[in-house]
């Protein structure tokens, strides 16, 4: 059996080669399809050959496969090589070659093409390859402020060796400076890295995030500048004293800060006077360095607390200054009482006059010193300290019903000839009925401070101290050089060539111990009430001077002397108002030894 199963395999492979063969009369098979065998959408890497080779296959008309047809095998999509792609079809499955996909992501195409027949297409899909670059898409550096979120968040892009954008890759973080971010990030389809959640650290300088892929490197560096104002500080320059009415001596420098401590650069501050009346500039700009320096201050012309308050966004600062002043004034308050209202117009009369006397006179010591024998009211008491500079008792009774004496005030202890007579004991009491009058028209804390200028002497003393010139007569005048000065300072030149002109009317306590009232109308040391404000001018600074008081004339206020003849804004029948205590006062020597005297 075997042989004859060799003899019939021979005979049919004799047939086959047989049918193989033909001569010139015989026609070549003709070619009646293509079709793709395998290998069609596969999926690879840029740069890449193919795991597997596409293979076609090319038959007759009869389905059977058939070798040596010519082919042709062209890259038409994505820009990939074929190597070693054949020229003749196969006997069965025919590999187009070695198929390397292109450089650039995305579609691929071979096409086969057989003479008079439609060609096949294999396609293929090119992915991009590892992560070997990554570049900024937003600027690798800019600025955020201290404590914030990155915003908006910056961006890089990883791509391939052919720069193709790599997607779903894991990209390492590493921050330096401070804050806080991720340690891992990943790209999306389009290869972009958003560095979501990046909060900068809380102090100026630089963070630096440094992102890492493969051996790639980039760093995002934030220049970290501060967040907005929050508080401010006095840098150079805070609790000054100095002169009523003038500048102070040194500059205040203000830094602005945020709620981290880190200085705020390039601020503008409002700057408004908000206690003591002085005078500041509306505004001020910081420095390179971020330090706003005061525009000068001038303080205002009383002794209380001076403040300037700075405004930055919604910061704020109090600057705090002093009037410098070794004068001090203390007034007590006796009798049946007053409203606090009403004693801070003394304490501010006080102020107002402390800041004009700036020199300290001689302690006086008090033994027994009874004060009520010496200044001749009751319910005053007996004293027993040292007196620096001054006391003065200050009191609202009734005295002779509204519409007459107004107020009596006046020293009633004085310092030796050697310290000048200078008051160490004084007394105001004002009467009751006409107070709150005085309250309404606006003229009683002038009527307090003229009060307490007789206390230290203006009126009071001049006769004493030789002051005048004819007193008791209508040319009654003032020759102190202070005074005198004062009023040519005040473009009084042609009114006091001879003197300052002094009360003339005849009135007790109003004529000799006021300037007078028909020259220099509203100053505040005439003899007659005047509405809309009565000035402290430098013609009672400088007789206050002459008196033997070191004095500040920058605390004068702004006067000048009416042109003659000028309106008067007087009170009708307000002339005779006040009147002196009823004792002629005490002398007091250095040793406290009390002797009474008529007025010095």
């Amino acid at each position: 059996m075997q042989s004859i199963r060799s003899r019939s395999f021979t005979a049919s492979v004799a047939l086959a080669v047989l049918a193989g063969c033909h001569d010139g009369a015989t026609e070549p098979v003709k070619p009646a399809s293509i079709a793709i065998v395998d290998g069609s959408g596969q999926v690879g890497t840029v740069g890449q050959r193919l795991g597997t080779s596409p293979t076609f296959v090319v038959k007759d008309d009869g389905g059977r496969a058939i070798s040596g047809v010519s082919v042709t095998i062209t890259v038409t999509a994505g820009n990939g090589t074929v190597a070693n792609a054949p020229r003749k079809s196969a006997a069965g499955p025919t590999s187009v070659g070695a198929w390397t996909l292109g450089q650039k992501a995305g579609a691929n195409q071979l096409t086969v093409t057989v003479a008079g027949l439609p060609p096949i297409l294999f396609d293929a899909t090119a992915r991009a390859g590892a992560a070997v670059a990554i570049a900024p898409v937003s600027p690798a550096t800019f600025s955020g402020r201290v404590g914030e979120e990155v915003s908006p968040a910056p961006v890089a892009r990883l791509s391939d060796a052919f720069g193709n954008p790599v997607g779903q890759a894991s990209v390492q973080g590493k921050l330096s400076g401070g804050g806080s971010a991720s340690s891992t990030f990943v790209s999306n389809a389009d290869g972009n890295v958003t560095l979501s959640g990046w909060t900068l650290g809380t102090k100026v300088g630089q963070d630096i995030l440094t992102l890492t892929v493969g051996s790639a490197t980039l760093s995002f560096t934030a220049n970290k500048v501060a967040s907005d104002p929050a508080a401010m500080s006095v840098l150079s320059g805070d609790q000054q004293a100095g002169l009523a009415g003038a500048p102070l001596p040194a500059p205040i420098v203000i830094g602005v800060i945020d709620r981290f401590g880190n200085t705020v650069l390039g601020q503008t501050a409002s700057l408004a006077v908000t206690s003591g009346g002085g005078e500041v500039g509306g505004t001020a700009t910081a420095d390179a360095s971020g330090a706003i320096t005061v525009p000068s201050w001038k303080l205002g012309r009383t002794a209380l607390p001076q403040v300037v308050r700075a405004t930055v966004g919604d910061a704020t600062l109090d600057v705090s200054a002093s009037v410098k002043t070794d004068y001090h004034i203390d007034v007590r308050f006796f009798g049946s009482g007053m409203t606090e209202a009403q004693q801070a117009l003394f304490t501010n009369a006080a102020a107002r006059l402390s800041a004009i006397i700036t020199g300290d006179i001689p302690d006086i010591n008090l033994t027994n010193f009874d004060v009520t024998q010496a200044c001749g009211l009751s319910g005053l008491p007996t004293l027993n300290e040292t007196v620096d500079d001054v006391v003065i008792f200050a009191s609202v009774e009734n005295i002779d019903g509204a519409g007459k004496i107004l107020a009596q005030a006046g020293p009633c202890g004085f310092r030796s000839a050697a310290s000048g007579y200078l008051t160490t004991v004084g007394v105001m009491q004002f009467d009751a009925a006409d107070i709150e009058r005085l309250a309404a028209n606006g003229t009683l804390q002038d009527i307090i401070t003229h009060e307490m200028l007789h206390v230290l002497g203006v009126g009071t003393l001049w006769s004493d101290r030789r002051l005048l010139q004819s007193e008791g007569t209508s040319s009654v005048t003032y020759l102190g050089r202070g005074g005198a000065g004062g009023c040519f300072d005040s473009g009084g030149a042609s009114v006091c060539t001879a003197g300052v002109p002094v009360e003339n009317n005849g009135i007790p306590g109003t004529a000799d111990a006021h300037w007078r009232e028909a020259t220099f109308q509203s100053e505040l040391m005439t003899g007659y009430v005047n509405l809309g404000g009565m000035p402290l001018s430098a013609i009672t600074v400088g007789s206050l001077d002459d008196m033997g008081y070191t004095v500040n004339p920058l605390a004068a206020d702004p006067f000048h002397v009416p042109i003659p003849g000028a309106s008067a804004n007087m009170i009708p029948g307000d002339g005779g108002w006040e009147k002196r205590p009823p004792t002629t006062g005490v002398l007091i020597s250095p040793s406290g030894v009390v002797t009474p005297i008529k007025r010095p």
